[in-house]
């Protein structure tokens, strides 16, 4: 890891543009690395597989594509990450701290496309007003504790598919034509239930 981090904050990989790091299972990236990453402008793709104890305040800003897998994290990583400007991908797995996650009004602004996979704790989620503009897809898979679809889903006008897996039944009800929250998602043009809890 620490000689990783060498790589990363010297000058070696300055034109590095896409990015994989993964670590084993128990073993936390470290701070120094992660710092170091916003210091490289030109990286466009970046995936991290591995604990983090939290996202650094700052990542490469002109990332398109976020992948972040088996992270742990125990705080709403939103407020980070819709900072990123250019961002067209975002995938997030495996979360199981996380109780609460916010989008907030100009947030993500070119993201297109969204999947929030196994944040088993994750109770509420809120989409404002202005939030994820140009969205066009979405999945929601194996979140078993949201309750509902975030109701700021009824402003997202761009959205043409959304794809919902692995939730509980009491979920896939309110998701239903008729459902509680179906005045809410009525206008995405494809909407896909599948491997139902």
């Amino acid at each position: 890891m620490e000689l990783l981090t060498i790589a990363i904050r010297g000058g070696g990989l300055d034109k590095l543009r896409s990015l994989l790091l993964g670590l084993d299972w128990g073993v936390f990236f470290s701070d120094l690395l992660l710092e170091a990453l916003p210091e490289k402008h030109n990286l466009q793709k970046l995936k991290l597989w591995g604990n983090m104890k939290k996202l650094p305040s700052q990542l490469p800003s002109n990332l398109i594509k976020l992948t972040l897998l088996a992270i742990h994290l125990s705080e709403d990583p939103m407020p980070t990450l819709e900072k990123l400007q250019q961002l067209l991908y975002l995938a997030l797995r495996y979360s199981h701290k996380v109780k609460q996650m916010v989008c907030s009004t100009n947030g993500f602004p070119k993201l297109q496309h969204l999947k929030v996979y196994s944040f088993s704790r994750l109770g509420e989620w809120v989409v404002e007003e202005g939030a994820m503009p140009c969205l066009l897809t979405c999945e929601i898979c194996g979140c078993e504790n949201l309750k509902m679809v975030p109701q700021g889903f009824k402003f997202l006008t761009k959205v043409q598919e959304l794809t919902i897996s692995y939730m509980r039944e009491s979920f896939v009800q309110r998701v239903k034509e008729g459902g509680e929250d179906w005045d809410t998602i009525k206008q995405i043009p494809s909407i896909i239930v599948k491997d139902v809890l």
